[in-house]
């Protein structure tokens, strides 16, 4: 007795709509739970504070030449008194000076 592909197949599709919709449901959950971004976690706050702080001393950030341009122009202009003060300037440009102040903030 040789059943066709049909009969052995019915049994098999009752089953499979009975599961379907589980693990349809799993995945589902499972792909909202997946994050769009890499795995490797990137510290935007860090890289943020690590910017202003080298616009703060006048260091040249990796853009643009006309943005490291526009920033040479404007630092004599937008920058505080306090700040450019020797002792205060000679602060900054210390290495440890930039840890401690992205640590503080």
């Amino acid at each position: 007795m040789i059943e066709t592909l049909s009969e052995v197949a019915k049994p098999l599709l009752s089953v499979a709509k009975a599961v379907w919709s589980p693990v349809r449901r799993l995945y589902k959950e499972k792909q909202a739970g997946i994050s769009p971004f890499p795995a490797k976690t990137i510290d935007y706050l860090n890289i943020g504070i690590d910017e202003t702080f080298q616009r703060i001393i006048g260091d040249s950030i990796d853009e643009t030449w006309w943005k490291n341009l526009l920033n040479r122009i404007n630092h004599p202009f937008i920058t505080p008194d306090f700040l450019r003060k020797p002792a205060i300037q000679d602060w900054l440009n210390k290495k440890g000076s930039s840890h401690g102040s992205v640590l503080l903030s």
